[in-house]
């Protein structure tokens, strides 16, 4: 192990990325549960292992022993810090001393989207990590085949993203993209576009979706963006019984995915 004190640069450069205003191709986590997510991924190729930090002292008892053993045979460089080091780079007071930089390999989008019979959902401009991990979560539950990420507000593959996924986009493949390259992929590869608007069209659950189907979803303040209506599409609503008019759009995404898979054929 190489030992980094507080001005190491895989110290700065973990700070670096945690602030959200980096896009590349690296992505960084400081959770235990992320990592062993990471492990257990069959999609696991799709990411190399650039660096492990670690502080001994604060391995959370056997599980995270074998977290970082486990890490360790997949890690380039491990490096070990103390734990007011550590705190540096800790998102959460609960951390497990064991931080990780990985970098993803791009999917090309006719390596998820060619399939016979498919399932995506596109998440347009949405702002906040909590809804992208809430939709993350359910896709990976409902067998959806991707996620795409379209002018979004937040870094999908950001740490709080990756978070609030739990680590589900290491096990479905995700695609950020413009929305014009988004469009151009779906309608290239035969998929026939819902979009989720609060009122208009038809009631989710009384649909017959295609074998080919792509849920959209837009921010809660500013909706899908006006490009997806000039395409051809389906718009779908929820019925809402209450006062309000809309709902959470973690909350809404889901229930139209599922009505989705509920369709779809059971993977093997």
């Amino acid at each position: 192990m190489i030992p980094a004190g507080r001005d190491h640069e895989i110290i700065k450069l973990i700070k670096a990325h945690q602030k959200q205003t980096i896009r590349d191709e690296l992505m960084v986590t400081d959770e235990l549960g992320v990592l062993e997510m990471y492990l257990k991924s069959p999609r696991r190729d799709c990411f190399s292992l650039e660096a492990l930090v670690v502080c001994e002292d604060m391995l959370t008892g056997d599980y995270g022993r074998r977290i970082f053993m486990d890490s360790s045979a997949n890690a380039r460089d491990i490096f070990a810090v103390s734990q007011k080091t550590f705190a540096l780079i800790a998102e959460k007071k609960n951390a497990g001393g064991l931080a990780a930089v990985m970098k993803r390999r791009d999917i090309l989008p006719q390596e998820i989207l060619s399939k016979p019979e498919s399932a995506v959902i596109v998440l347009d401009g949405l702002e906040y990590p909590g809804n992208v991990g809430t939709i993350l979560r359910t896709a990976d539950a409902a067998g959806f085949n991707a996620v795409i990420g379209s002018g979004l507000k937040t870094h999908i593959f950001g740490s709080k993203c990756v978070s609030a996924s739990r680590g589900t986009v290491f096990h479905v493949p995700v695609l950020d993209m413009p929305a014009d390259q988004a469009q151009n992929a779906l309608y290239n590869n035969g998929y026939t576009v819902y979009l989720s608007e609060p009122k208009d069209g038809s009631p989710y659950q009384q649909i017959t979706y295609q074998k080919k189907s792509a849920v959209v979803v837009g921010a809660e303040r500013f909706g899908i963006q006006s490009s997806w209506f000039d395409r051809p599409h389906h718009n779908v609503y929820i019925p809402m019984a209450g006062e309000m008019s809309s709902l959470n759009v973690g909350v809404a995404a889901s229930l139209v995915m599922y009505a989705v898979s509920g369709q779809q054929p059971s993977k093997p």
